[in-house]
């Protein structure tokens, strides 16, 4: 599972009370949640993964969009190929020189010298992405403000809708734990005005 890039400390901080032992589960499941509808509206990950190996389509152009934001940097490039036919064909793999055959652009763009091969799961990259939430400037840059502000609003909603087991119970579960969450809580959507503050990160990724 995927950490909250939210933390108790945070939310504490934002709704300006204290937590005891008994809140534990609530608010897990309010930071995981309220993280969680932030990477579903803008389409992505958020958190900072270091050497993520993903297959992408040749697009037959000069350039490949990677799908996570931002790139910190790229690593590994490798063209794939199929050689042969039939029973005989093999894959042969390529890796590509920095700066000679392929350069990393602005917004995650790889620009080829040429075109990249037009094909299916024929490009495979190996890269460092995403914001980083430990506070660590030298690890990635952090998770921006409005970002987190939106997803601490969310996160305080649902914490104080709290446990309600009224119309509409769904059963979720963390890890080991399990709980019930009342479908109609407050704080299990998003608001028009936070959904209008987060997509500048939307409209990168072309989400529709």
């Amino acid at each position: 599972m995927t950490d909250p890039f939210i933390s108790r400390e945070d939310l504490a901080a934002y709704a300006q009370r204290t937590f005891d032992a008994g809140d534990d589960l609530l608010l897990a499941i309010s930071l995981d949640s309220a993280c969680q509808l932030v990477r579903s509206y803008i389409g992505q990950d958020v958190n900072y993964l270091a050497d993520d190996e993903v297959l992408l389509d040749g697009t037959g152009t000069d350039t490949l969009l990677l799908p996570q934001l931002p790139v910190k940097s790229v690593s590994v490039v490798t063209m794939i190929e199929e050689t042969g036919t039939g029973a005989t064909s093999d894959l042969e793999e390529t890796i590509l020189v920095d700066s000679i055959d392929y350069t990393l652009g602005a917004a995650g763009i790889l620009h080829r010298a040429g075109v990249w091969d037009r094909g299916v799961s024929n490009v495979k990259v190996k890269y460092s992405r995403g914001w980083d939430f430990t506070n660590d400037p030298t690890i990635a840059p952090p998770v921006p403000s409005d970002m987190r502000l939106v997803a601490l609003q969310a996160a305080n909603r649902i914490f104080s809708a709290g446990l309600i087991a009224v119309g509409g119970v769904q059963s979720e579960s963390i890890g080991q734990y399990s709980y019930t969450l009342s479908a109609n809580a407050a704080g299990s959507e998003l608001t028009k005005g936070e959904m209008a503050v987060l997509s500048r990160y939307r409209e990168r990724m072309g989400v529709a």
